[in-house]
């Protein structure tokens, strides 16, 4: 879950990269293979590379639309 309770929204893409490094966390957990599902690491993964991208995709709009780039 991403919480977004507190957040702004040229921050947005930093907490979908936190959320993404999670998903990393848990795709590599041993814990997760032991699943009833056996793809349970390689959605985890999908989870990540969506949210990454998504944030990637997002700080470019942002830079447009603010006419700089983020730091």
């Amino acid at each position: 879950m991403i919480d977004l309770a507190d957040t702004i929204p040229t921050r947005l893409p930093d907490q979908m990269r936190i959320a993404s490094k999670d998903a990393l966390r848990r795709a590599a957990d041993p814990l997760n293979r032991m699943d009833d599902n056996p793809c349970i690491g390689q959605e985890w993964l999908v989870v990540a590379s969506v949210l990454w991208s998504s944030a990637a995709t997002l700080d470019k709009r942002l830079s447009t639309l603010f006419g700089g780039e983020r730091e």
